[in-house]
């Protein structure tokens, strides 16, 4: 376990410190603002209508409710595990001036792991990659940079981004598939947005 945080640290001081340059200051505070799921649902309204008008409501359930269960699922996570961010966690060795931590944005200080912004992130992909297969690619490197950014920002380690992946993706996943087995019966019918004619739309 001690190599395991060793190697976080590590990874992380290359991300935060080894990335950082004014291009990256200026478009990571924009990845990161997409894991906040206020804003993330507005931008997502106009894909889901015209990708297929006729589920639509049906279709912002199951992301919404996705995202709610993950968040939560995170929330319950942060306080079980109550991990220090890295403000926190090495604040000796930065008032010692020994290591230094880019931060942009909020100087938080608790509830590391796992990454809140992460999971939202992980749970839209997760879902927009069932609905439309095509864009599953565009969708999940979009979330990675949101991860990312968590890390450049100052706000996490790797393994609270990873473990806020881990989230996102299984718990959105379970759900859709179970609420769509048992109620919607849309997103994995052969005859539904994700089959071979369905696809075509999006």
């Amino acid at each position: 376990m001690e190599l395991i945080f060793k190697l976080d640290h590590q990874l992380f001081f290359l991300i935060n410190n080894g990335l950082q340059n004014p291009v990256f200051d200026a478009i990571m505070p924009i990845f990161t603002r997409l894991g906040e799921i206020w804003l993330m649902l507005p931008l997502l309204l106009p894909l889901l209508y015209f990708g297929d008008q006729n589920n639509f409501k049906k279709h912002l359930i199951l992301l919404a409710g996705g995202l709610i269960l993950s968040a939560l699922a995170g929330r319950l996570v942060k306080y079980l595990v109550d991990r220090p961010r890295p403000l926190k966690e090495m604040s000796d060795l930065i008032l010692a001036h020994k290591v230094y931590v880019h931060v942009l944005g909020a100087e938080l200080r608790e509830y590391s792991f796992p990454s809140g912004h992460t999971i939202s992130a992980f749970s839209a992909a997760t879902f927009l990659s069932f609905l439309f297969r095509r864009g599953a690619p565009l969708f999940f490197f979009i979330a990675i940079l949101t991860g990312l950014s968590r890390i450049y920002v100052g706000a996490h380690f790797p393994l609270d981004v990873l473990g806020g992946m881990t989230i996102g993706i299984s718990v959105t996943a379970i759900f859709c598939f179970l609420a769509d087995r048992y109620y919607f019966k849309i997103l994995f019918q052969p005859s539904g947005p994700c089959s071979e004619k369905g696809k075509s739309s999006g």
